[in-house]
């Protein structure tokens, strides 16, 4: 949510400069030139998603070394590790679900 209000932010800024541009422009060119250049520094503004990709990857991350380490442990009959790389599996798309309903709800802890 801080990403979004400092992005929102920075293009308002870029905006406004873009005003004052045009307003100080002289000529019809000058002007033109200060609408395109504005436009493109709003547009440059790029919203890319952090903290929702970063915690996609973690999971994701973690998953791939539950299963490394169920494949390693050679306690384990085929049937133990099948069910434990699922139950991993099931978790950590358990995981993914909640962070994409926490992104939905805007939860408060996500700043």
């Amino acid at each position: 949510m801080k990403r979004k209000l400092q992005l929102k932010q920075e293009a308002q800024d870029k905006a406004t400069a873009a005003k004052e541009a045009i307003n100080n422009a002289r000529t019809n060119d000058a002007v033109t030139q200060a609408k395109t250049d504005g436009t493109t520094e709003v547009n440059n503004v790029d919203p890319q998603p952090e903290a929702k990709n970063a915690a996609k990857k973690a999971v994701e991350d973690a998953l791939a070394e539950k299963i490394k380490a169920i494949e390693a442990n050679n306690d384990l009959t085929d049937e133990e590790k099948a069910t434990a790389k699922q139950e991993a599996q099931d978790k950590a798309t358990a995981a993914k679900r909640s962070n994409q309903q926490c992104e939905n709800k805007r939860c408060s802890n996500s700043s």
